[in-house]
Parts: C-alpha cells; sequence; structure tokens
C-alpha cells in the first residue's frame, strides 16, 4: 500500500486485467495524475490543462479528465506497451452552456458523466473526434434526482449512481439498441457515498466507513439480490474511496493518513454479514 499525508480524489482501476496487466489511475489533491503499474515505479503524467485536473477516469484503451473550469481531455491508445497512451486531446464542451461535467465514468462504448447541478448525461462514443467528424453530443438523462456520482462496468449495462442524499440508483432498462436505459430505480436497504463496479459486483462505501459488495447481479436482474459487508483492509481504519478491477480486485483510501491498499477478497462460506435486499 502507500502512505503519505496527501488526500486521494478519485481512484480508478477499471483498466486492470487480472493481476497481469493493467494501470490504477490515482488523482491525489494536488492534481498530479499518477499511474501505478505491477512492476515499475508510479508515472506523474504531464497535465493536459493550466488549470487544476479535478476528475481522472479510465476504460480499458481510453484516460478521460475534468479541469475545474469544465474543460475534457482524453488520452487515446492505452495498451499494454503503452499504459499511458499517446498525447492528450481537448474535447468540445461547448453544448454545456450552463453546467458542466465534475464526474464522467466510461465503459468500452460509452460515457456517463454528472454535471454540477447533478443532472446525469450520456455520449454514444468513447472515441475523441478527428478534424473531419461531427462533434458526438452529449445526451441529458432527464431525472428529478439531484445526482453526485454515475460508475460504469465492464459491461455497458452496469450503470449505477449516488443521490446527494446519498442513495444507491441502478439504471434499468439498458439493451443494445437503448443503451441509454429506461429508468433510474432505488436500491433499498443502504446508503453508500462512493461505488466502484467490476464485472460481476458492485462495491460500495457505506455512510459507516464500510465496504459492502452488492451479490447476484445480472442482465436479467441488474439491481442485484442482497448486500455482505467486507472486511475492512489492514490497517483498520475508515475507507472513503473504492476502486475495483475488472476481476474484483479492490483499491482502497483507507484512514486518517490516506493510505492507499490494494485487497482481495474472497468468498468463505457465508461468514460474511448480510445487509438485507
Amino acid at each position: 500500500y502507500l502512505t503519505g499525508q496527501r488526500k486521494w480524489r478519485c481512484i480508478n482501476a477499471a483498466g486492470v486485467h487480472g493481476d497481469n496487466y493493467g494501470p490504477v489511475w490515482c488523482l491525489p489533491d494536488t492534481g498530479d495524475i499518477i499511474c501505478f503499474l505491477k512492476s515499475s515505479p508510479p508515472i506523474c503524467l504531464d497535465s493536459p490543462s493550466k488549470n487544476a485536473i479535478t476528475w481522472v477516469t479510465a476504460s480499458e484503451d481510453v484516460l478521460w479528465a475534468l479541469d475545474n473550469k469544465g474543460k475534457m481531455y482524453v488520452r487515446m491508445n492505452l495498451s499494454p506497451r503503452q499504459p499511458c497512451g499517446d498525447s492528450w486531446r481537448s474535447l468540445d464542451v461547448s453544448q454545456f452552456s450552463d453546467v458542466h461535467l465534475v464526474v464522467i465514468a466510461a465503459t468500452t462504448k460509452f460515457v456517463w458523466g454528472v454535471d454540477n447541478k447533478g443532472m446525469v448525461w450520456f455520449r454514444s462514443s468513447i472515441s475523441a473526434p478527428s478534424d473531419s467528424s461531427i462533434v458526438t453530443a452529449w445526451l441529458k438523462v432527464d431525472s428529478s434526482t439531484q445526482f453526485k456520482q454515475v460508475v460504469v462496468g465492464p459491461l455497458f449495462w452496469m450503470v449505477w449512481a449516488l443521490d446527494v442524499k446519498n442513495n444507491v440508483y441502478v439504471r434499468t432498462g439498458i439493451t443494445d439498441m437503448l443503451p441509454i436505459g429506461e429508468a433510474w430505480e432505488v436500491v433499498p436497504s443502504i446508503q453508500c457515498v462512493h461505488l466502484s463496479i467490476s464485472e460481476d459486483k458492485v462495491y460500495g462505501v457505506s455512510t459507516s466507513y464500510q465496504i459492502l459488495s452488492r451479490y447476484g447481479i445480472s442482465y436479467r436482474l441488474p439491481t442485484g439480490n442482497y448486500w455482505r459487508k467486507l472486511p475492512g483492509p489492514p490497517p483498520d481504519g475508515r475507507v472513503r474511496l473504492v476502486a475495483s478491477t475488472r476481476a474484483g480486485s479492490l483499491w482502497c483510501e483507507v484512514g486518517q493518513r490516506w493510505e492507499m491498499v490494494r485487497q482481495r477478497w474472497e468468498m468463505v462460506g457465508d461468514r460474511r454479514e448480510s445487509m438485507g435486499s
């Protein structure tokens, strides 16, 4: 694990494939974009903006960044040979006239975001446009709920969100023909301050700063069946952020010293505490 006085704004491990390859992307409160790799020292990327970077996220081959003025940047062609991709490109955000995105989450096909007023947005392409192509529009996902986080999984139909009251939602009705989905459905019995998604589970940090896992998620049942509480990662402390790899290894920010811990949990019988449905 990594220890220091810095506070982590966000952690993303979506590009990690098993235990073999994949960067973990982190953004401390200094605004530096840091790439952690398994077999080499951390890499600090050059910033795409003169303004402070406030959010980073990644799919398997694209890195996204937001600055505090609402500007958006992408870094394409992440790969095992080039884990940090090529150069930064700025995206056109002129359609956001009176709002700006503060959170983004990317699958291998689509991008979701939350603006500074709590509205969710959807983009039907992860690619940066070429000089001759039409700019891909962001579509507003209508809702009366004010959201603060949207997260996506490696499977495009896994889209979850948190509102400003820490209620948990899942996006239902997502299909190949309707990737924006149909509705937000509340997932009952628990509140969370942060979410992350693996290939088959959703992980949440509860309002008491414990790690929870949602089981029974499938394409036919995107809400899943029940929550279970996971044992806290060492050293003991309150968890604030959690980031899952595709396979379910977790990176967490823990305690008052902002230690970042990597942990792998395995199900052993039914010894974990069920949190109901």
